[in-house]
């Protein structure tokens, strides 16, 4: 007899889940404990009972749409270190760098909601991926994914599809082989701010000196009411986000993006024109933009529901905080952040407007650490990169006066820090050939003054 642990949180229909499950193993000589708690404590606990646990089948978001972090999920590696561990991840984390981490911590055995019926569940845990069929599985590289077996069924939450999948046709999906670039090269950025401190200037002028190093790029405006994007770029937009939808083709979705040049697009809308995206449409243009570009910038709204930001920032491979120098904006900074410290686990710090020359790394990471948002409970907030933005207030006016990016305004004093910015976030190919080509002169040069040549 095999032993197997569900670990789920409570929803309306876990027993009756809990219930096929057991069913569907006992079919094939497994004994199942049902499990409904989340703490790791009580995870742990299982594993001290003394009962030899073969397969762990555990729902990612187990805590309020709290996505698990890597020190989490090497924890649930350690604890069941003999035994598979089957995954229920959000569908929108495909080809993300969230991925990545499951891959390097080796679980292989991840499952789309949109793929977790009880039939590939159970497939799943008694056929277990390679690495390799891991990767295809994740998007992670090209090559064909374990055939899985899916349901013909688009229902949009797991659990509808796992309470109306009788009677449902199955067939075999199999994943096509195309060429990409590699995901390495891929990235999604988001821009934050919960206040107006130039998020949007910090994202348009980010894209645009992108753009102009030949790297193919993308920005998403996601704040649907202001939709400030559209003001930074003398483009029309009629027709554009406003006409995005989950069920379009790719194609479709890419021909719908405006071109600003050869190597951006944009995707924006004119400020008369209603926009109403729901949580598929806005995953669905990313993951769109992120397969037909090298950078994905999203100009991230706080007027998203938060589920939808949440997910953003789930999917980001790097999330730039932009911030002043006001006293009164820091100090109301930490209650808006700690709402969505769990999806925060690094972050890049942008100085917008910085009036000084060099900031203290060490003091300004400081005001991020042991932040108490109520007299009881504190958090930090783990500052990776600072980066400044000058004051150049002039050339920021006269860009959204004539609709242009700041850094294409003559004599602007802003194009340095954007192109330092970008320099740490993506190499061009012609760069990493400089870089090459750089380091063999310099070899060249030091075995020349050593008389080596």
């Amino acid at each position: 007899m095999k032993n197997i642990i569900l670990v789920f949180k409570y929803l309306g229909h876990i027993d009756k889940i809990a219930k096929e499950l057991e069913n569907e193993f006992s079919k094939r000589g497994y004994l199942v404990k049902i499990k409904k708690d989340f703490l790791l404590s009580k995870i742990e606990k299982s594993f001290n009972e003394n009962i030899d646990y073969t397969i762990l089948i555990h729902i990612e978001s187990l805590e309020a749409n709290r996505k698990s972090n890597k020190n989490y999920l090497l924890k649930i590696k350690e604890i069941y270190q003999n035994s598979e561990i089957v995954y229920i991840i959000e569908n929108y984390y495909y080809k993300s760098h969230y991925l990545r981490n499951m891959l390097e911590l080796g679980i292989y055995n991840g499952i789309f909601k949109k793929d977790a019926s009880i039939s590939n569940i159970v497939y799943i845990c008694l056929n277990p991926r390679n690495k390799k069929e891991a990767e295809g599985y994740y998007g992670l590289n090209y090559s064909d994914s374990k055939n899985l077996k899916i349901h013909n069924n688009s229902a949009k939450s797991f659990f509808q599809f796992i309470k109306s999948m009788d009677g449902r046709k199955e067939f075999i999906v199999k994943e096509k082989v195309v060429y990409e670039t590699p995901l390495d090269y891929k990235k999604v950025i988001s821009i934050i701010s919960p206040y107006s401190t130039g998020k949007t200037t910090v994202a348009v002028n980010l894209a645009t000196i992108f753009s102009e190093k030949n790297i193919k790029t993308s920005i998403i405006d996601t704040d649907f009411e202001q939709k400030d994007v559209y003001c930074h770029f003398d483009i029309d937009y009629i027709d554009c986000l406003s006409k995005i939808s989950s069920e379009y083709t790719d194609e479709k979705i890419i021909s719908l993006g405006q071109k600003f040049n050869n190597m951006l697009t944009i995707y924006s809308e004119h400020r008369d024109i209603e926009v109403d995206l729901d949580f598929d449409d806005i995953f669905k243009l990313i993951r769109v933009a992120k397969r037909n570009a090298q950078i994905v910038i999203i100009d991230l709204s706080q007027n998203l529901n938060r589920e939808v930001y949440q997910g953003i920032l789930g999917i980001s491979d790097h999330i730039l905080l932009v911030v002043n120098q006001q006293i009164n904006l820091l100090n109301r900074l930490p209650q808006k952040l700690y709402n969505y410290k769990n999806f925060l686990d690094e972050v890049d710090l942008v100085i917008n407007r910085y009036v000084e020359a060099d900031p203290n790394e060490k003091d300004i990471k400081k005001l991020f650490k042991n932040i108490y948002v109520t007299d009881k409970i504190s958090f930090s907030l783990n500052i990776n990169n600072i980066f400044t933005v000058k004051d150049d207030y002039k050339s920021v006016i006269q860009g959204l006066a004539e609709r242009i990016p700041t850094v294409n305004i003559e004599d602007n004093l802003l194009r340095e820090d954007y192109l330092k910015i970008s320099r740490n976030y993506y190499i061009s190919n012609s760069n990493k050939k400089n870089n090459f080509f750089n380091k063999i002169n310099n070899i060249f040069n030091f075995t020349m003054k050593k008389g080596e040549y």
